[in-house]
């Protein structure tokens, strides 16, 4: 019995060993750029005072008005969203070019005034966040969610190898013997912050590969809900032949006010435009800025102001009002980022990604340690093969 055990930790390292070596760059990018987003929302705004508004009393301008200010200072792209994250926070508008984001204006709500243009293609996080989801690479999200995968499947099997083989061994287990050499350091690094971090970072790498696979996403919809099919999201379109009624010629105004009443809690609201001719008009709501797990879609016909009702609950909708599985689903950003839980869960979330960042680095120098170690002792086994081959013909 205990040689299949020895034989099935031999295996399992092995198995261990070559998915660390293959992924281990990857996970090493995407430790980095998750600790550093992980606060993303307050280094922000511990850094960028024009996310705040300059004057708090006050009517805020309609959002068609700060629309025609913001459209004044890039012409040239086009305007897909407008962000009002909440009260004492500035307004933003995001502008879309080739190839993605191009600038965001931030307004101040109640005077319209420009507090900054900035070019999003050159901003920190948003290069941290692109880093982090497409590795700034040719099918880098395919690459980053294979990755987080593989990472799942090195946590199983590194607690398979953690696990000690009797009470006396358990003992070492959980602590780094810092006064031992730097070999044995290193091992305890790797080893014992590799089992504290695999229970916290485990469901950050699922919730990854969550949002990154939707294959992945429908199996967990599947198990979840005892077997039922995780539903396509709707492509809603909207008519064109219809045109908008005299007495709704803003409909943008019309409609954000509309849901704002709708949802007088809430404190995050964004403003989808539409771009093409068949494209709807979309409003996200939230109870809080950087919480996306109770958000709530509406979608209206951008001629017609009708608005699409069968949402299911899995894509949005009423979050109290979903199934577990539904929920569960839509779980993924908060519990990626930690946000489900708040400061702690974004401190738990950073360390947990820290260490994750530590153990491509530690692995490899275990696996290069005993890689010289066992050319070393081939090298001794050598040397006594001659001395002995020596003697013998000496005699």
């Amino acid at each position: 019995m205990t040689q299949q055990k020895n034989l099935f930790k031999k295996i399992i390292g092995q198995f261990h060993l070559w998915l660390g070596l293959t992924s281990g760059l990857v996970v090493l990018i995407l430790g980095i750029t998750g600790c550093i987003y992980a606060f993303e929302q307050e280094l922000q705004d511990m850094t960028q005072p024009y996310r705040f508004t300059q004057q708090v009393e006050g009517k805020a301008l309609p959002l068609s008005e700060l629309t025609a200010i913001a459209q004044k200072e890039s012409p040239e792209k086009d305007l897909r969203r407008m962000y009002q994250p909440g009260e004492g926070r500035s307004t933003m508008a995001l502008f879309y070019g080739e190839g993605g984001y191009y600038d965001a204006v931030f307004l101040d709500p109640i005077s319209g005034e420009v507090l900054k243009k900035k070019n999003m293609r050159a901003d920190f996080f948003t290069i941290i966040l692109f880093l982090h989801t497409t590795l700034l690479i040719p099918y880098g999200d395919i690459v980053a969610s294979t990755a987080c995968l593989i990472f799942v499947i090195l946590m199983i099997s590194g607690i398979i190898l953690w696990m000690p083989k009797n009470k006396a061994a358990s003992k070492q287990r959980f602590r780094i013997r810092w006064n031992s050499s730097w070999k044995r350091v290193n091992y305890d690094l790797h080893s014992v912050l590799g089992f504290y971090m695999s229970w916290v970072a485990i469901f950050t790498a699922i919730s990854g590969v969550t949002m990154g696979f939707d294959w992945f996403k429908s199996s967990v919809y599947w198990v979840a809900s005892g077997g039922e099919i995780l539903p396509k999201e709707f492509a809603y379109k909207s008519d064109f032949e219809v045109v908008t009624p005299e007495e709704k010629a803003n409909p943008m105004d019309v409609i954000f006010e509309d849901v704002k009443k709708r949802h007088p809690e809430n404190s995050f609201f964004a403003y989808y435009l539409p771009i093409q001719k068949e494209d709807p008009i979309q409003v996200l709501t939230s109870s809080k800025l950087g919480l996306y797990y109770n958000r709530q879609m509406h979608y209206f016909d951008q001629y017609s102001l009708q608005e699409k009702t069968n949402i299911h609950p899995a894509r949005s909708g009423d979050y109290a009002m979903a199934s577990f599985a539904d929920k569960l689903v839509r779980l993924d950003i908060d519990i990626h980022t930690g946000a489900i839980a708040g400061l702690t869960g974004k401190v738990l979330a950073f360390f947990a990604s820290l260490i994750a960042t530590s153990l491509p680095i530690t692995g490899f120098l275990l696996w290069r340690g005993r890689k010289k170690k066992g050319v070393s002792g081939k090298r001794k086994l050598m040397g006594r093969i001659n001395d002995d081959s020596m003697v013998t013909s000496t005699n």
